[in-house]
C-alpha cells in the first residue's frame, strides 16, 4: 500500500509514516497502522544508528498495534527490543519512555497469562513514573488501575479494591490540580507530552 520510500526525502517520509501510524492506530485501523509503523521502522533503521529512540518509538507503536490485533508473541518481541534500545539510550536513569514500555510489555504479558511477571513490570513502571514525573501525574493512576485489574483477574479482590481506590483517589487529585492550573496560569504540572 504505502511503499513511498523511493519518492520522498527519507527524513520527512519517516516523520509522515510515524504520524500516520499513530493516526491510524487512534482510529482503530490496526492493519494499516501496522503497515505504516513497519515502513517507518525500516526507515528509522536505515536513517538512524541502531540504538536510537526513533527505532524504539516505531517498535513501541508496532507493539501496541500487534497487541491490539492479538499477535502477542510479536508484540512482546517488539516491546522487548524497544525496551533494550531505550535502556541503552537512557542508561540506568529513569525515563518516561522506559516506564511506558514496561507498562505496555506488562499488558502483553498479562494477555499471555504471565501474571506474576506482568505485575512486577507494572510495579517497576509505576516506581519509575514516580521518579520521572512525580507522584501527582495521571499516568500513575493508570498504572494503579492496571495493577488493580491484574489483581482482580487473579481473584485477589481485596488487593484489587485497594489499588483501584488508590487510582480513583489519584485521579481526584488530578482534577484538583487541573482546576488550580486553570485558575492560576503559572501553576504548571509536568506531563510527558
Amino acid at each position: 500500500m504505502l511503499h513511498l520510500t523511493e519518492r520522498f526525502k527519507p527524513d520527512s517520509l519517516f516523520d509522515s509514516l510515524s504520524v500516520l501510524g499513530d493516526v491510524l492506530y487512534s482510529h482503530g485501523d490496526y492493519s494499516q497502522a501496522e503497515t505504516a509503523y513497519r515502513e517507518a521502522l525500516t526507515l528509522a533503521r536505515k536513517l538512524r544508528v541502531k540504538e536510537h529512540n526513533d527505532v524504539a518509538a516505531q517498535l513501541s507503536g508496532l507493539g501496541l498495534t500487534l497487541w491490539q490485533k492479538g499477535d502477542l508473541t510479536e508484540a512482546e518481541e517488539a516491546f522487548r527490543e524497544a525496551l533494550e534500545i531505550d535502556r541503552k539510550v537512557y542508561g540506568t536513569n529513569a525515563h518516561w519512555y522506559i516506564a511506558a514500555l514496561l507498562n505496555n510489555l506488562a499488558l502483553v504479558l498479562q494477555s499471555q497469562g504471565n501474571l506474576d511477571r506482568a505485575e512486577s513490570l507494572f510495579i517497576e513502571a509505576n516506581e519509575m513514573r514516580k521518579k520521572v514525573v512525580g507522584p501527582e501525574n495521571l499516568d500513575l493512576a493508570i498504572g494503579l488501575h492496571n495493577l488493580a485489574a491484574l489483581a482482580h483477574s487473579q481473584n485477589r479482590l481485596t488487593d484489587a479494591e485497594s489499588r483501584e481506590r488508590d487510582a480513583i483517589a489519584h485521579q481526584g487529585q488530578q482534577v484538583s490540580v487541573r482546576v488550580a492550573k486553570e485558575r492560576h496560569p503559572r501553576f504548571v504540572v509536568g506531563h510527558p507530552g
